[in-house]
């Protein structure tokens, strides 16, 4: 799908405060090329046992592995611990040469606008999946709870 707009409901589990490369999110545009993953990432990222950071980031092979670049790194406004352990939501949408993302608790009421945005140039189509890594923390769970992609409207 070229243009799609993707929800997922998550819950982490299970996540130390030592490691700090820990996150959970969608990859949208995903496809593989040999063995690497290409895509962009919108995750949701964990650090010192709260969700502090958004980053859409675009997957790029290189010769050894599939190495994540930042396009966006911003400050979660509601940083706090309850996206451990409790439901969270992600909705990410890429339209054209844009690519957009919010995050927020399932407690909540869904933000109206985007939280962040930036331009989607490298890869025009492709699927979209549930997406969650914790560097030497092979205990953290992501649990999917509901999962949904939509054509953009």
């Amino acid at each position: 799908m070229d243009d799609m707009s993707v929800f997922a409901k998550l819950q982490v589990t299970n996540v130390p405060n030592e490691a700090e490369n820990r996150f959970a999110g969608l990859i949208l545009r995903a496809s593989w090329s040999g063995t690497d993953l290409n895509g962009y990432m919108c995750v949701l990222r964990f650090r010192n046992g709260v969700a502090n950071q958004i980053n859409i980031q675009e997957l790029r092979p290189t010769e050894d592995d599939v190495f994540p670049i930042n396009l966006t790194d911003a400050p979660l406004v509601d940083a706090h611990s309850d996206y451990i352990g409790g439901d969270f939501n992600i909705r990410a949408e890429v339209e054209g040469t844009t690519i957009r993302m919010k995050a927020w608790l399932d407690s909540s009421e869904e933000p109206e606008t985007f939280l962040e945005s930036t331009a989607a140039t490298t890869y025009a189509s492709g699927g979209a999946g549930v997406v969650g890594g914790w560097n030497l923390s092979p205990d953290a769970v992501v649990r999917i709870k509901q999962f949904t992609v939509e054509p953009v409207a």
